[in-house]
C-alpha cells in the first residue's frame, strides 16, 4: 500500500495519531492484512501502526510486533470491539 493510502485508511478509520504512530481508540477492532511473497498474514487485534517512510510497523494487543514494508499491507479492516468471529 501507498504511504499515503495507508495513512489515509487509518485517519478515516478513527485511529488516534501521534506524529507517525496511529493507536486504536477503544471499542474498535483493527485488522492488517499482509501480503508477503504468495502468502497472506493476518494480523488480528492490532493496538498501533507506526507508519515510516518505507516501513510499517504494527503492534497486537499481545505485544507481538511485525516490521514489514509498506507494500506488504494489503488492507486494513476496522470493526467495533467484539463484533468478529471467534471473540466473546
Amino acid at each position: 500500500m501507498l504511504h499515503k493510502n495507508l495513512i489515509d485508511a487509518l485517519t478515516r478509520g478513527g485511529l488516534g495519531r501521534d506524529g507517525d504512530a496511529f493507536t486504536t481508540p477503544a471499542g474498535l477492532t483493527l485488522t492488517v492484512y499482509l501480503r508477503i511473497a504468495d502468502e497472506a498474514l493476518v494480523v488480528d487485534r492490532v493496538v498501533r501502526v507506526e507508519v515510516g517512510a518505507e516501513l510499517a510497523t504494527v503492534t497486537t494487543y499481545r505485544k507481538e510486533r511485525y516490521v514489514v514494508e509498506l507494500d506488504a499491507v494489503a488492507a486494513v479492516r476496522l470493526h467495533p470491539e467484539g463484533n468478529a468471529a471467534g471473540y466473546a
